[in-house]
């Protein structure tokens, strides 16, 4: 009997294996595949909204191929392409466009950044869809940089340096210009140099367009409301035979050297608008591809949602360190990844914020966290991975494109949203205080890789001054040198209120407006009830009420009162719960309310779900 026992058991561990070794499955509707001459694309059916499309091409090419002579030719060759084609000369690909209903802006657009460049078509009616993929690939592969549009659009782009475009891309360049330096990052900024701008050739600007924007480094994605063997027709008529048999450049890839200690960057500039402080470490990407793996995006998750909390608490004391703080793990370039927190402060409350915010990391990686808070926020991730599935089909083919946009330049998984709730569930139930803080402290980098990054305006440094680098690391040392207490054991709360209230009388229902489908109920204690059913979204239930008074029934002594009522109310609290208990309490469901005067109203909303 134990050696029958013995081998089931070895028998389910093999089982168990395996299935967390298997890949990451696409998402079963995603139709992919790839063209004779290299070209990857991405079809994805989805009616919402209905009768549209957005169609994007990714360019796996950005600032970081340029070489000295050509810097900033990446951005102007992105101009470009919208300038006019073999057969689209002149202006003809903004005026075909308009005739589809596109607006440039919102809906026809391109971004150039270090990596990559992206072409964006959104909300094409679905019967312009052929025509619109005509001339995607007239501009991605057969733009003609006529000589007199490329003087003009030298201007614009001129222009665009003069300016140094927004305010986030003048900070972003700082910013990797200090944390990546010795690396082609820091020496690419996206806008270029003046005197590549105004000088380079008409040769030398053609030239990185017919070097770079091979088909083999471009991923075409079409999402929305589409048929797709036509469009799988249309794709192959117009991408394939562009350059088929053609060899692709190689693409280089650009890698941060390891470094000890800190490197800290400071950026001053007038036109951010509130303060910004991020301490973290830089590690190597790593391509997430298998189940196990996906386990890490879930602790991820989990650790995420339990910074939240513990800075939330803080952020409610009466003098706050900071505000909206937090912790996250992205990818600001293509091969490295940024295990950052992050704190909205004030200049002159710096030091103390400094503290407090990385007082929190240092007292999850010596102490690590509680059962009760991987509770809760295995409570919250699972909630929200529900809410995705559930809300499937009102996903917007956008947000859907630029999924695929991850997925095809930085190998971003594109699951089923079903297959990530029910391997989610999974997968949680499965992981242990113990894994959860072991994977946190594989994050930690003790002395190596490390950076802060402090972001203020011209204002703040009216009001206090800015410190030294040496005495932000010496800030960050001391903190890790003190003496912190673990986090407090808490009391897993299950039940909200200890006695469901019974209904006083059932009230009859009435239906109003049919063509509408409203309906109504008066309840017992005199408030009228009005329903409305929709399919608008699977797992949200919104409650709007009111009644007469507002500030017109106020007195003067209690204007000002009433005006901030909601803001208090918010924070009060209910029953025998604060209001931290109330969200430790709520976690996992969904219950957001709000209330508020208007002249003549009192009102509150609520967003709940179905349970």
């Amino acid at each position: 009997m134990a050696r029958w026992t013995l081998m089931f058991l070895c028998l389910f561990v093999q089982v168990i294996a395996g299935h967390r070794d298997s890949l990451i499955p696409l998402n079963k509707r995603l139709i992919t595949g790839e063209l004779e001459n290299g070209l990857r694309y991405y079809i994805l059916p989805n009616n919402y909204p209905e009768g549209f499309a957005s169609i994007l091409v990714a360019v796996d090419v950005g600032a970081v191929l340029e070489e000295d002579y050509e810097d900033g030719l990446a951005h102007f060759v992105e101009h470009m392409c919208f300038e006019g084609t073999e057969e689209l000369p002149g202006e003809t690909v903004d005026s075909i466009l308009r005739e589809l209903g596109l607006q440039l802006g919102p809906d026809l657009n391109a971004y150039t950044s270090w990596d990559e460049t992206v072409y964006m078509f959104i909300n094409v009616p679905d019967t312009g869809v052929k025509r619109a993929l005509w001339v995607m690939s007239q501009m991605v592969f057969h733009a003609t940089f006529d000589s007199a549009q490329l003087e003009a659009e030298r201007k614009v782009v001129h222009q665009e340096w003069r300016l140094s475009t927004g305010v986030e891309e003048r900070v972003w360049r700082q910013i990797l210009g200090g944390l990546f330096r010795g690396t082609k990052y820091a020496e690419r900024d996206v806008i270029g140099e003046e005197d590549v701008l105004l000088g380079a050739s008409r040769d030398t600007i053609y030239g990185f367009y017919k070097k770079w924007y091979h088909p083999r480094l471009m991923g075409l994605i079409v999402v929305g409301d589409i048929d797709v063997d036509s469009v799988k027709l249309w794709i192959k008529e117009y991408f394939e035979e562009v350059r088929a048999g053609e060899p692709a450049p190689e693409r280089p890839y650009y890698y941060l050297e390891p470094y000890s200690g800190y490197r800290v960057v400071t950026v001053v500039d007038s036109e951010w608008a509130s303060p910004m402080l991020w301490v973290g470490f830089i590690h190597p990407v790593e391509t997430l591809r298998t189940v196990e793996d996906w386990k890490k995006v879930l602790m991820i998750r989990l650790i995420s949602s339990i910074f939240k909390e513990r800075f939330k608490e803080l952020e409610r004391q009466e003098d706050p360190p900071f505000t909206d703080a937090g912790f996250e793990v992205y990818n600001m370039v293509r091969t490295s990844e940024f295990v950052e927190w992050y704190a909205q402060i004030s200049l002159k409350n710096l030091k103390r914020a400094l503290y407090a915010l990385w007082g929190e990391a240092v007292r999850a990686y010596r102490y690590g966290f509680t059962e009760a808070e991987l509770e809760r926020a295995k409570r919250r991730v699972l909630r929200n991975l529900r809410k995705r599935w559930r809300e499937k089909d009102h996903i917007e083919s956008e947000r859907w494109a630029f999924q695929l946009v991850d997925h095809y330049l930085e190998k971003e998984p594109f699951p089923d949203p079903e297959w990530e709730y029910e391997t989610g569930k999974e997968l949680l139930a499965e992981i242990t205080l113990e894994e959860l803080n072991r994977y946190f402290r594989g994050l930690w980098l003790e002395d190596s890789n490390r950076y802060i990054v402090l972001i203020v305006n011209q204002e703040e440094l009216e009001q206090a001054k800015l410190p030294s680098t040496k005495k932000l690391e010496k800030w960050i040392r001391r903190v890790e040198r003190k003496r912190l207490t673990p986090p407090a054991e808490e009391k897993i709360i299950e039940q909200l209120v200890d006695t469901i209230p019974a209904p006083q009388r059932e009230p009859s229902i009435t239906i109003v407006d049919t063509a509408l489908n409203i309906w109504k109920a008066e309840l017992a204690n005199g408030a009228l009830l009005y329903m409305k059913p929709t399919p608008f979204k699977e797992d949200e239930i919104l409650i709007y009420g009111f009644k007469p008074g507002g500030f017109s029934v106020l007195d003067g002594q209690n204007a000002f009162a009433g005006s901030v009522a909601g803001e208090i109310i918010k924070e009060a609290g209910a029953g025998r719960f604060s209001a931290s208990e109330l969200e430790k309490a709520l976690a996992g469901r969904v219950a957001r309310w709000s209330s508020r005067m208007d002249y003549i109203y009192d009102e509150i909303r609520l967003v709940t779900s179905p349970e």
